[in-house]
């Protein structure tokens, strides 16, 4: 929220006025800081009063030259297109969910900007969509409690009519005065028709309280902490039990079985500190899913599970999972629609069962992403790129390795580049015979990004890369129905953790003739060792 106390609207001085204290505060930091400076720019010789006649002048220069700026903005921009403005910075911080190992971020609010001028508060004060966005960090204190929620009714009334997006965060001990959170949860009942999403994180006992909300659009939610405690009649938590339009939502450490909604209407789902049992359930539950996020898989129950066909999901995103778990969800999922993957997996994650996996599934991976790969020996890179060669479909390769892994990455760059009939080369020479009669391992690749600790020692590295790049873009060229042409290729190295000593090798002229013409040739490429760019 913003910076100054919470007030209720009607509180807060005119700015601009001599009772708004951002009026004054600006003058009185400007000429101190101008004051200051000028114990350092003297010159020798020079009187006192001669100086600050000389900074008086400048002072009113900048204030007038700051003035002219507001009047101009003010003048050639109608009120209409400023609001959107207002409303874009206002709402930007709001395009996705926050992590909570994520410190809450501070926001830009029609509060800040309305300290400007009195013209930018007049056309925010009279903007009910700049404040259709709703972002509060509630505090423990009761005091400042029952402010906030004052401030929040208020913000609320200044919205109109118009949806709202609402986030709210309490981190504080839940024994909260119950009258204080009564105040609260009846206010959201009372703004419940207008929600269309909400970000929730709240002590697991005040969600008994929100029952029977008429969240009539609401279609995006989050919430944190839907276990028995905030369950009301019958056990089930109905937070969000009335909320016929809802199709996107992330459950965070809750008790899903508990949880009362309408699952076969959701369109995107992610789960978070949740069991393999709990995503058994919800998946037989929501066939219609084009979107499924499941992080940090807890131990629960021994569950073998039953097949789960989803025919519309896309997107798989899998975050920090023991293998075992992975194995036996997507070991049971149909996916014939799927086509991005991303895994960020544990250093027990067994790539060379995910082929098997892929085909099982029935589908064809075109953008993959795997992130914070640990390599514990040279064995496991080659693990990836078995993987990878496994996936002929794939357009987009992004890889990022942890630097805090066991080797570098020596071989991923050149390979992914690779004829099946080539292994990593031995020479700049055994590149000489590539033409379109060779099979590609990944034909259909356009974007390759690598980073991670890099472990290339060979002195004729780039020459290679040179000619593969080379050799592909040309078959590209005259055979695009068997060869995608390459648009973007980047590697970004760094040493290994606690190891400084990474030796960066210098282009040979040929190489760097290579790479330059390719470069004008349309290739974004992008060559980056230990934060120095290499072309």
């Amino acid at each position: 929220m913003c910076h100054r106390p919470c007030t209720p609207l009607c509180r807060l001085p005119l700015l601009g006025s001599e009772t708004d204290p951002c009026y004054s505060m600006c003058s009185q930091n400007e000429f101190s800081q101008q004051m200051a400076d000028d114990s350092f720019s003297d010159s020798p010789g020079r009187s006192s009063s001669e100086a600050l006649t000389e900074k008086n002048r400048q002072i009113s220069s900048m204030v007038t030259d700051r003035e002219i700026g507001q009047n101009i903005i003010n003048l050639e921009l109608p009120p209409e297109l400023m609001a959107v403005i207002f409303a874009m910075t206002c709402h930007a911080a709001f395009k996705s969910f926050r992590r909570r190992n994520i410190v809450h971020m501070q926001k830009t609010t029609p509060f800040t900007l309305g300290q400007v001028c009195r013209h930018w508060r007049a056309v925010i004060w009279s903007t009910p969509f700049i404040w259709s966005y709703v972002s509060l960090q509630l505090s423990s204190s009761p005091g400042r409690f029952q402010t906030q929620v004052e401030l929040l009714g208020d913000w609320l009334e200044r919205s109109g009519t118009c949806p709202l997006t609402i986030e709210l965060f309490y981190s504080g001990h839940s024994q909260m005065h119950s009258h204080l959170v009564q105040n609260l949860t009846e206010l959201l009942a009372t703004n419940a028709h207008r929600c269309q999403v909400v970000d929730f994180a709240l002590p697991s006992q005040w969600y008994a309280n929100v029952v029977k909300y008429n969240f009539t659009i609401l279609t995006t939610a989050r919430c944190e902490d839907l276990v028995s405690e905030s369950a009301g009649e019958k056990g089930k938590s109905n937070v969000f039990q009335f909320a016929p339009l809802l199709e996107n939502i992330h459950l965070l450490a809750s008790e899903i079985f508990i949880v009362n909604i309408k699952w076969e209407r959701l369109v995107q789902i992610s789960l978070q500190h949740v069991t393999l049992e709990e995503c058994f359930f919800v998946l037989a539950k929501t066939p219609n899913l084009t979107y499924c996020c499941v992080a940090e898989l807890n131990s629960g129950h021994d569950v073998t599970g039953t097949e789960v066909e989803l025919r519309f999901l896309k997107d798989l995103v899998i975050l920090d999972p023991p293998w075992p778990y992975v194995d036996r969800l997507l070991g049971h999922m149909v996916m014939p629609s799927l086509e991005s993957l991303h895994i960020s997996p544990r250093a027990d994650f067994e790539f060379l069962s995910l082929p098997a996996i892929v085909d099982h599934a029935g589908c064809r991976i075109q953008p993959l992403k795997l992130d914070n790969i640990k390599l514990k020996s040279s064995t496991r890179e080659q693990e990836i790129l078995h993987f990878l060669h496994a996936l002929p479909s794939l357009v987009f390769i992004d890889i990022s390795f942890s630097s805090w892994a066991h080797e570098p990455i020596q071989h991923l760059f050149t390979d992914v580049l690779m004829c099946q009939s080539h292994a990593v080369p031995a020479s700049d020479t055994a590149i000489a015979g590539f033409d379109d009669t060779r099979s590609y391992l990944l034909p259909n690749l356009r974007h390759f990004s690598c980073s991670g600790p890099v472990g290339v020692s060979i002195v004729w590295f780039y020459d290679i890369l040179a000619d593969l790049l080379q050799t592909r873009q040309l078959l590209a060229s005259s055979r695009p129905d068997a060869m995608a042409k390459l648009i973007s290729y980047e590697v970004n190295g760094m040493p290994l953790a606690g190891n400084s000593n990474l030796r960066v090798l210098t282009f040979g002229c040929s190489a760097r003739e290579k790479l330059k013409h390719l470069v004008d040739d349309g290739l974004r490429l992008k060559l980056v060792i230990d934060g120095k760019s290499l072309l």
